[in-house]
């Protein structure tokens, strides 16, 4: 699952993975994606595996927002 927003300071990128996903593992996620994206984050969310948005949407609504809350905002 990946969120991202253009900010002041570019491109921010939100990557949410899950620790048991055998279709994207963590690992995949980490090195595709947010070791080659600056500003990236990744967060990983245990106990659910490739359907997050189903599995554990109250996790992953929580983490999304998180995620917008620590944006830098425009002045």
């Amino acid at each position: 699952m990946t969120d991202s927003y253009i900010t002041s300071d570019g491109v921010s990128l939100h990557e949410t993975s899950s620790r048991i996903d055998r279709v994207e593992p963590v690992e995949l996620m980490r090195s595709h994606v947010t070791d080659l994206i600056p500003n990236a984050r990744l967060d990983v969310i245990p106990d659910a595996g490739h359907l997050l948005p189903l599995e554990r949407p109250d996790a992953l609504a929580e983490r999304i927002e998180t995620f917008r809350k620590d944006l830098p905002t425009w002045h």
